[in-house]
Protein backbone atom coordinates (compact mmCIF):
# COMPACT_ATOMS: atom_id res chain seq x y z
CA UNK A 1 0.00 0.00 0.00
CA UNK A 2 1.11 3.59 -0.84
CA UNK A 3 1.19 4.98 2.96
CA UNK A 4 1.58 1.71 4.66
CA UNK A 5 3.74 1.94 8.13
CA UNK A 6 6.68 -0.10 6.12
CA UNK A 7 7.29 2.25 3.25
CA UNK A 8 7.27 5.01 5.84
CA UNK A 9 9.72 3.36 7.90
CA UNK A 10 12.10 2.66 4.79
CA UNK A 11 11.94 6.46 3.65
CA UNK A 12 12.74 7.36 6.90
CA UNK A 13 15.43 5.12 6.76
CA UNK A 14 17.08 5.93 3.81
CA UNK A 15 16.70 10.13 4.25
CA UNK A 16 18.33 9.47 7.63
CA UNK A 17 21.07 7.35 5.91
CA UNK A 18 21.99 10.30 3.60
CA UNK A 19 21.67 12.66 5.80
CA UNK A 20 24.36 10.71 7.86
CA UNK A 21 26.59 10.65 5.07
CA UNK A 22 26.10 14.25 3.96
CA UNK A 23 27.38 15.34 7.81
CA UNK A 24 30.35 12.73 7.73
CA UNK A 25 31.37 14.23 4.76
CA UNK A 26 31.11 17.68 5.39
CA UNK A 27 31.80 17.58 9.23
CA UNK A 28 34.29 20.16 10.67
CA UNK A 29 37.73 18.33 11.56
CA UNK A 30 38.38 17.60 14.82
CA UNK A 31 38.91 20.78 17.33
CA UNK A 32 42.69 19.76 17.76
CA UNK A 33 43.29 19.84 13.86
CA UNK A 34 40.95 22.81 13.70
CA UNK A 35 42.96 24.77 15.95
CA UNK A 36 45.93 23.71 14.06
CA UNK A 37 45.40 25.20 11.20
CA UNK A 38 43.85 28.02 12.31
CA UNK A 39 47.03 29.22 14.20
CA UNK A 40 49.22 28.08 10.78
CA UNK A 41 46.71 30.55 9.09
CA UNK A 42 47.61 33.60 11.54
CA UNK A 43 51.12 33.27 11.59
CA UNK A 44 51.31 33.38 7.81
CA UNK A 45 48.90 36.43 7.96
CA UNK A 46 51.20 38.09 10.50
CA UNK A 47 54.60 37.15 7.77
CA UNK A 48 53.03 37.91 4.35
CA UNK A 49 54.37 36.38 2.19
CA UNK A 50 56.31 34.11 3.99
CA UNK A 51 55.94 30.25 4.46
CA UNK A 52 54.88 28.24 7.59
CA UNK A 53 54.85 24.91 7.79
CA UNK A 54 53.35 22.40 10.33
CA UNK A 55 52.80 18.54 10.16
CA UNK A 56 49.33 16.77 11.03
CA UNK A 57 48.11 13.34 11.16
CA UNK A 58 45.10 13.55 9.27
CA UNK A 59 42.38 10.31 10.06
CA UNK A 60 40.73 8.81 7.01
CA UNK A 61 37.19 11.11 5.93
CA UNK A 62 38.95 14.11 7.40
CA UNK A 63 37.25 16.82 5.58
CA UNK A 64 38.19 20.82 5.42
CA UNK A 65 36.25 23.33 3.73
CA UNK A 66 37.47 26.68 2.83
CA UNK A 67 34.57 28.73 4.20
CA UNK A 68 35.19 27.75 8.03
CA UNK A 69 38.59 29.28 7.39
CA UNK A 70 37.23 32.41 5.77
CA UNK A 71 37.11 35.80 7.98
CA UNK A 72 36.80 39.14 6.90
CA UNK A 73 40.28 39.61 6.62
CA UNK A 74 41.06 36.96 4.56
CA UNK A 75 40.06 34.02 1.67
CA UNK A 76 41.09 30.80 2.13
CA UNK A 77 42.12 28.33 -0.54
CA UNK A 78 43.88 24.84 -1.11
CA UNK A 79 46.50 23.44 -3.75
CA UNK A 80 48.25 20.29 -3.85
CA UNK A 81 51.99 21.03 -4.44
CA UNK A 82 52.90 17.45 -5.32
CA UNK A 83 51.30 14.54 -7.44
CA UNK A 84 52.33 12.21 -5.09
CA UNK A 85 50.27 13.47 -2.62
CA UNK A 86 46.88 14.04 -4.72
CA UNK A 87 47.66 10.50 -6.10
CA UNK A 88 48.46 7.98 -4.15
CA UNK A 89 48.39 9.57 -0.80
CA UNK A 90 44.62 9.27 0.14
CA UNK A 91 43.64 13.07 0.00
CA UNK A 92 41.30 14.64 -2.71
CA UNK A 93 41.60 18.24 -2.90
CA UNK A 94 39.96 21.18 -4.78
CA UNK A 95 40.63 25.17 -4.25
CA UNK A 96 37.70 25.28 -1.95
CA UNK A 97 37.87 21.96 0.08
CA UNK A 98 39.89 19.03 1.39
CA UNK A 99 39.12 15.67 1.59
CA UNK A 100 40.75 12.16 2.88
CA UNK A 101 40.40 8.99 2.33
CA UNK A 102 43.36 7.91 3.51
CA UNK A 103 44.48 8.42 6.96
CA UNK A 104 48.35 9.32 7.84
CA UNK A 105 51.22 12.11 8.63
CA UNK A 106 51.07 15.24 6.00
CA UNK A 107 53.38 18.08 5.85
CA UNK A 108 50.93 21.21 5.36
CA UNK A 109 52.46 24.76 3.97
CA UNK A 110 50.84 28.20 4.68
CA UNK A 111 51.46 31.62 3.23
CA UNK A 112 49.48 34.73 2.63
CA UNK A 113 49.88 37.59 0.50
CA UNK A 114 47.99 40.79 0.98
CA UNK A 115 45.47 41.78 -2.53
CA UNK A 116 44.64 45.09 -1.38
CA UNK A 117 41.68 44.62 0.73
CA UNK A 118 41.89 40.68 2.09
CA UNK A 119 44.69 38.24 2.40
CA UNK A 120 44.81 35.68 -0.07
CA UNK A 121 45.44 32.72 2.31
CA UNK A 122 46.89 29.67 0.31
CA UNK A 123 46.94 26.28 2.62
CA UNK A 124 49.26 23.57 0.51
CA UNK A 125 49.37 19.75 0.86
CA UNK A 126 52.47 18.31 -0.37
CA UNK A 127 56.23 19.40 -1.22
CA UNK A 128 57.53 22.34 -0.13
CA UNK A 129 56.19 25.45 -2.26
CA UNK A 130 58.65 27.77 -4.34
CA UNK A 131 59.41 30.69 -1.41
CA UNK A 132 61.39 33.74 -2.51
CA UNK A 133 63.89 35.34 -0.25
CA UNK A 134 66.25 38.47 -0.53
CA UNK A 135 69.59 38.02 1.44
CA UNK A 136 72.99 39.49 1.38
CA UNK A 137 72.08 42.86 1.10
CA UNK A 138 74.86 45.47 0.52
CA UNK A 139 74.41 49.21 -0.06
CA UNK A 140 76.69 52.04 0.02
CA UNK A 141 76.03 53.46 3.90
CA UNK A 142 78.01 57.23 2.95
CA UNK A 143 78.30 58.85 -0.35
CA UNK A 144 78.92 62.44 -1.43
CA UNK A 145 76.28 64.69 -3.35
CA UNK A 146 76.61 63.53 -6.98
CA UNK A 147 78.38 60.12 -6.30
CA UNK A 148 77.16 57.11 -7.75
CA UNK A 149 75.17 54.41 -4.34
CA UNK A 150 75.68 50.88 -5.40
CA UNK A 151 72.62 48.71 -4.23
CA UNK A 152 73.45 44.69 -4.44
CA UNK A 153 71.37 41.85 -2.97
CA UNK A 154 70.56 38.41 -3.75
CA UNK A 155 67.16 36.02 -4.25
CA UNK A 156 67.00 32.75 -3.84
CA UNK A 157 64.16 30.31 -4.09
CA UNK A 158 64.87 28.56 -0.92
CA UNK A 159 61.62 25.85 -1.92
CA UNK A 160 61.71 22.83 -3.65
CA UNK A 161 59.67 23.51 -6.12
CA UNK A 162 60.61 26.12 -9.24
CA UNK A 163 59.93 29.72 -8.80
CA UNK A 164 58.41 31.41 -12.12
CA UNK A 165 57.88 34.79 -13.18
CA UNK A 166 59.27 36.73 -10.78
CA UNK A 167 59.32 40.44 -10.07
CA UNK A 168 61.53 42.76 -8.27
CA UNK A 169 61.71 46.59 -7.00
CA UNK A 170 63.82 49.00 -5.65
CA UNK A 171 62.05 51.77 -4.17
CA UNK A 172 64.95 54.76 -2.63
CA UNK A 173 63.24 57.36 0.12
CA UNK A 174 64.14 60.64 0.67
CA UNK A 175 63.54 61.05 4.67
CA UNK A 176 61.87 64.32 5.42
CA UNK A 177 59.28 66.02 7.74
CA UNK A 178 56.24 67.88 6.83
CA UNK A 179 55.19 71.22 8.25
CA UNK A 180 54.08 69.40 11.26
CA UNK A 181 57.56 68.09 11.91
CA UNK A 182 56.21 64.38 11.20
CA UNK A 183 58.84 61.76 9.68
CA UNK A 184 57.50 61.42 6.12
CA UNK A 185 59.21 59.68 3.15
CA UNK A 186 59.72 60.71 -0.31
CA UNK A 187 59.62 58.38 -3.02
CA UNK A 188 63.14 59.56 -4.79
CA UNK A 189 64.06 56.57 -7.38
CA UNK A 190 62.45 53.67 -8.00
CA UNK A 191 64.00 50.14 -10.30
CA UNK A 192 62.14 47.22 -11.55
CA UNK A 193 63.40 44.13 -13.45
CA UNK A 194 61.74 40.90 -13.85
CA UNK A 195 63.33 36.79 -13.44
CA UNK A 196 62.00 34.02 -15.57
CA UNK A 197 62.74 31.27 -13.00
CA UNK A 198 64.98 30.40 -10.26
CA UNK A 199 64.94 26.68 -9.82
CA UNK A 200 65.31 25.13 -6.21
CA UNK A 201 68.40 26.59 -3.96
CA UNK A 202 69.02 28.64 -6.92
CA UNK A 203 70.19 32.30 -6.35
CA UNK A 204 70.54 35.57 -8.75
CA UNK A 205 72.25 39.04 -7.82
CA UNK A 206 70.87 41.84 -8.88
CA UNK A 207 72.92 45.49 -8.51
CA UNK A 208 71.50 49.01 -8.99
CA UNK A 209 73.07 51.82 -9.16
CA UNK A 210 72.26 56.01 -9.02
CA UNK A 211 73.27 59.08 -7.92
CA UNK A 212 70.93 61.24 -5.58
CA UNK A 213 70.64 64.65 -6.67
CA UNK A 214 69.90 65.94 -2.79
CA UNK A 215 71.90 65.53 0.30
CA UNK A 216 69.98 63.79 3.26
CA UNK A 217 68.73 60.40 4.70
CA UNK A 218 67.81 57.99 2.80
CA UNK A 219 65.76 54.41 3.02
CA UNK A 220 65.86 51.58 0.28
CA UNK A 221 63.06 48.78 0.45
CA UNK A 222 63.47 45.97 -1.67
CA UNK A 223 60.65 43.80 -2.68
CA UNK A 224 60.74 40.65 -4.57
CA UNK A 225 57.51 39.10 -5.88
CA UNK A 226 56.04 35.57 -7.41
CA UNK A 227 52.51 34.98 -7.89
CA UNK A 228 53.14 31.05 -6.45
CA UNK A 229 56.26 31.55 -4.97
CA UNK A 230 55.94 34.27 -2.19
CA UNK A 231 57.19 37.66 -1.43
CA UNK A 232 60.19 38.71 0.46
CA UNK A 233 60.97 42.38 2.05
CA UNK A 234 64.12 44.13 2.89
CA UNK A 235 65.16 47.38 3.69
CA UNK A 236 68.07 49.48 4.60
CA UNK A 237 69.28 52.84 4.87
CA UNK A 238 72.40 55.13 3.45
CA UNK A 239 73.00 59.13 3.90
CA UNK A 240 73.71 61.31 1.46
CA UNK A 241 76.30 64.73 2.57
CA UNK A 242 77.08 67.93 0.81
CA UNK A 243 80.24 68.21 -1.41
CA UNK A 244 81.83 71.02 -3.17
CA UNK A 245 84.08 70.31 -6.02
CA UNK A 246 87.39 71.34 -5.33
CA UNK A 247 87.78 73.14 -8.85
CA UNK A 248 84.12 75.17 -7.71
CA UNK A 249 85.25 79.21 -6.96
CA UNK A 250 83.04 82.20 -7.20
CA UNK A 251 84.75 84.38 -9.80
CA UNK A 252 83.32 87.78 -10.05
CA UNK A 253 79.98 90.03 -9.76
CA UNK A 254 78.16 90.18 -13.19
CA UNK A 255 75.81 92.71 -14.55
CA UNK A 256 72.70 93.77 -12.81
CA UNK A 257 69.29 93.47 -14.51
CA UNK A 258 65.80 94.85 -14.07
CA UNK A 259 63.29 92.02 -14.19
CA UNK A 260 60.07 92.13 -13.07
CA UNK A 261 59.80 95.09 -10.73
CA UNK A 262 63.03 93.87 -8.90
CA UNK A 263 66.74 94.40 -9.51
CA UNK A 264 68.70 91.25 -10.22
CA UNK A 265 72.55 91.14 -10.00
CA UNK A 266 74.62 87.81 -11.13
CA UNK A 267 77.65 86.31 -9.18
CA UNK A 268 79.65 84.41 -11.57
CA UNK A 269 81.06 80.55 -10.27
CA UNK A 270 83.34 78.61 -12.00
CA UNK A 271 84.39 74.52 -12.17
CA UNK A 272 80.82 74.15 -9.97
CA UNK A 273 78.41 70.92 -10.94
CA UNK A 274 75.76 72.05 -9.00
CA UNK A 275 73.93 74.91 -8.06
CA UNK A 276 74.33 74.83 -3.92
CA UNK A 277 78.24 74.91 -4.63
CA UNK A 278 78.04 78.35 -6.39
CA UNK A 279 76.03 79.61 -3.96
CA UNK A 280 78.01 78.37 -1.42
CA UNK A 281 81.23 79.79 -2.72
CA UNK A 282 79.34 83.40 -2.88
CA UNK A 283 78.17 83.23 0.80
CA UNK A 284 81.51 81.80 2.11
CA UNK A 285 82.66 85.62 0.83
CA UNK A 286 79.40 87.35 2.68
CA UNK A 287 76.88 87.24 0.21
CA UNK A 288 73.55 86.13 1.45
CA UNK A 289 70.60 87.37 0.24
CA UNK A 290 71.31 84.76 -2.96
CA UNK A 291 67.47 84.36 -4.71
CA UNK A 292 68.28 81.27 -6.64
CA UNK A 293 71.70 79.61 -7.89
CA UNK A 294 72.91 77.45 -11.05
CA UNK A 295 76.41 75.46 -11.35
CA UNK A 296 77.63 78.95 -13.44
CA UNK A 297 75.84 81.62 -11.57
CA UNK A 298 73.97 82.44 -8.20
CA UNK A 299 71.55 85.93 -8.38
CA UNK A 300 70.71 87.75 -5.53
CA UNK A 301 67.80 90.57 -5.62
CA UNK A 302 66.65 93.90 -4.34
CA UNK A 303 64.28 96.73 -4.46
CA UNK A 304 65.01 99.37 -7.46
CA UNK A 305 65.20 102.53 -6.15
CA UNK A 306 63.31 105.24 -8.32
CA UNK A 307 62.70 102.69 -10.67
CA UNK A 308 66.36 102.34 -11.44
CA UNK A 309 69.01 99.88 -10.11
CA UNK A 310 72.34 100.80 -8.58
Amino acid sequence: MENSPLKLLVTIIVAAALIYLAIGYFAPPNDKNLDEVKNGLAYAQANEGELHKIELFLQKDFALKGSLLDDPSRSVRFECSSSQTCSADGIEIDPRQVFVTEQGPHEIYFRCKNEGEIDDCVIYFGQEPAQLLIERVNVTKSAKRGEVVSISFEIKNTGNLTAHDLTHEVKIYLKNKDENGRQIELLSQNFTGTIETLLRNESTTILRQFSPTGPGKYSVKIIADGEISGRSVAEDEFEVIESISQSCTATSIGKTTLENGVCKTEHLCSGCEFGFECSTKWKERGIENISESFPNTAYTQKEPIDGQCQ
